[in-house]
């Protein structure tokens, strides 16, 4: 089902859920960039549209996933295509990319494909699904990971890191 909305103070106390985020609770993130201060997410929307694939790395609680939803809502609101997300609270694991697949193939539009924790185990299909797509430009994939983790050499799926750019949150 859908989550329900909280309070703008429940959502800041708490954590911001899709639906807090949509209402317009949480702030949008700034970066400097060309010398100019922009927002993060309309910047974010432009590269995946563009087919450049991020991960948001940061610390635990510092708003990763919150940026990620923040860019779902825009994408979904400005009818860029199908926005499929899985949250790291997801009660599934995703292991396997089969029924992800089976709804990235039959979406209408750009596909934005956003995956909290995508380095933990509940999640590291994503890099074998982002394979499968590997220079679609209809299919974008968005992902946060705390930072030790994607750093980590020992990561099971070093190798599917590449081309991936990743934009810290700590530069936010």
């Amino acid at each position: 089902g859908y989550e329900q909305q909280a309070d703008a103070v429940t959502a800041w106390r708490a954590g911001f859920g899709l639906s807090d985020v949509r209402a317009g609770y949480a702030l949008d993130r700034e970066k400097k960039i060309d010398d100019e201060r922009r927002k993060i997410t309309p910047h974010l929307v432009d590269e995946l549209l563009a087919g450049n694939d991020h991960v948001v790395v940061g610390l635990p609680g510092s708003g990763k996933s919150t940026i990620l939803k923040s860019i779902a809502c825009h994408w979904y609101e400005r009818q860029h295509g199908t926005v499929l997300y899985r949250s790291s609270r997801a009660s599934k694991q995703f292991d396997e990319i089969g029924p992800v697949k089976q709804r990235v193939d039959s979406a209408e539009g750009h596909v934005l494909v956003v995956v909290e924790d995508a380095t933990r185990d509940a999640a590291n299909a994503v890099f074998e699904l982002r394979e499968e797509y590997e220079g679609d430009p209809s299919v974008s994939f968005l992902l946060d990971s705390r930072m030790t983790e994607w750093e980590d050499d020992d990561f099971a799926v070093t190798d599917a890191r590449r081309g991936v750019s990743k934009a810290g949150v700590d530069l936010f």
